[in-house]
């Protein structure tokens, strides 16, 4: 039976960010449980491992808008989790203070262990914006080009 907690977020924004995960979880016989079983759950880790994601206290700020304030999770390897909220709560300003693109006002973000600021931190991320906008001074020869570069 599936089941939903509290996630454990502090936003000041007046909107809402929901985060959820599903977990897969060994049986008593160390055999995994289908998918049809998988509890959605509240995404916590267990002490004696590694997050693959860990969120502790970001914040960011706009001028006097506060995109976050004092974000915390943890997501386990393996976890699928989701972030949902309105426009405005903060789960792209998470996403690109994670990734670098952004620089939280304060806080920490590790993958598996490694602060999110060393590159090789996120090198086996990938990013696909909602809206893209190619570099204005570039053809559209010369952009192909340089993204073949980029591999």
């Amino acid at each position: 039976m599936a089941r939903a907690q509290q996630p454990q977020t502090s936003m000041n924004t007046g909107n809402a960010l929901l985060c959820w995960g599903r977990e897969r979880r060994l049986a008593t016989n160390d055999t995994r449980l289908e998918d049809d079983q998988t509890e959605l759950r509240y995404m916590t880790t267990p002490a004696d491992t590694v997050p693959a994601l860990s969120f502790a206290r970001v914040k960011k700020r706009y001028g006097t808008a506060i995109a976050l304030s004092d974000f915390s999770l943890d997501v386990a390897a393996g976890q699928t989790f989701g972030l949902v909220g309105m426009n405005g709560a903060g789960k792209t300003t998470l996403i690109k203070c994670m990734l670098d693109f952004s620089e939280a006002d304060s806080g920490s973000i590790h993958i598996f262990g490694m602060p999110s600021l060393v590159t090789r931190s996120r090198s086996r991320l990938s990013f696909l914006p909602e809206r893209f906008n190619p570099p204005y001074y570039l053809t559209g020869r010369d952009f192909l080009r340089y993204m073949l570069e980029l591999q």
